[in-house]
């Protein structure tokens, strides 16, 4: 190859790599995942998983926009080791209310 093509396409790729034009390295949907378990209640843990701090330094300097994200929300209750005194219903409720249809909760066991 001609020995100066090979020095361009490198600058030019890297020159053009994450340039506002090219998404395809941008995630398309944050997955927020939080357990019954958690120190404080599992929607106040999901809202501070939310603040853009966490997300990639794209987000935070402007490159992407955090607002064209689609948020999912789990919440794992392991029904051997999870809290035996808990409101599935409240939570339930509470997730749709704070988040929408794109959150669920889902019992699993552990097998400790």
């Amino acid at each position: 190859t001609i020995p100066w093509l090979r020095r361009y396409r490198y600058a030019l790729d890297h020159v053009t790599s994450h340039a506002a034009h090219d998404l395809t390295a941008c995630p398309t949907i944050v997955l927020l995942v939080c357990t019954t378990q958690e120190v404080t209640n599992p929607l106040e843990t999901l809202r501070a998983l939310e603040v853009p701090h966490y997300l990639p330094a794209q987000f935070q300097n402007g490159l992407w926009n955090p607002a064209n994200l689609s948020r999912h929300v789990l919440v794992l209750h392991d029904q051997v080791e999870g809290p035996r005194e808990w409101d599935e219903t409240a939570l339930r409720q509470s997730l749709t209310l704070t988040f929408g249809s794109t959150a669920a909760l889902l019992r699993i066991n552990s097998t400790a």
